[in-house]
């Protein structure tokens, strides 16, 4: 009996991680896929590198809080400046929570960044997209309405590319090219 009780939670288990948000083969479908394309020259240089490469960043916020995003990058150069061929480059990416601590400091606009996820691990093997969802027992790692996010990325290479990014979400996405935490800044919409 208790082999059998032990194998049903086994059972249970692997198909909750299966059809969950951000794990197994289930492909979360989403009501917007928000875009953003720029050449690296018209995008912010991070002061914080990733492996002391090149870093770019923008931030974006959510129209309204959701429990999951999904996030893509796609980067590539002109290969051949006579053909105007595009080859597509490997690219990196962390995707960040800004955190509001000036309560604590009593300094206006004093944040610090919180890591919600990466598409690369310690081999730096890379995925194109990442899916991050909300955590009801992790205060930090919730999708809010208001709150910047800012998403990190470098392709490790001397040369300038070209960036496709979309973040998939049930409600609309802004992108800025700074952060504001002040509640008096209004949100704009940069495609």
């Amino acid at each position: 009996m208790e082999k059998k009780t032990i194998k049903g939670i086994s059972y249970i288990i692997f198909f909750l991680l299966l059809f969950s948000c951000s794990g197994g083969t289930g492909i979360r479908e989403f009501k917007n896929k928000n875009n953003f394309e720029r050449s690296a020259d018209s995008i912010r240089v991070s002061q914080e590198k990733i492996e002391k490469e090149v870093t770019y960043e923008i931030y974006f916020t959510l129209e309204k809080s959701t429990d999951c995003i999904r996030v893509e990058l796609s980067s590539s150069h002109v290969d051949n400046p006579f053909t105007g061929k595009k080859e597509p480059v490997k690219a990196f990416f962390i995707v960040e929570q800004i955190i509001d601590v000036s309560r604590f400091t009593g300094q206006k606009e004093n944040y610090v960044y919180s890591e919600m996820g990466r598409n690369f691990d310690t081999s730096w093997n890379s995925t194109r997209e990442l899916t991050l969802c909300s955590s009801k027992y992790d205060p930090i790692l919730r999708f809010r309405e208001k709150t910047f996010y800012r998403l990190r990325f470098s392709i490790f290479k001397s040369f300038k590319s070209d960036y496709s990014i979309s973040v998939h979400a049930d409600c609309k996405v802004f992108y800025h090219d700074k952060p504001s935490i002040s509640p008096d800044v209004p949100v704009t919409d940069k495609k």
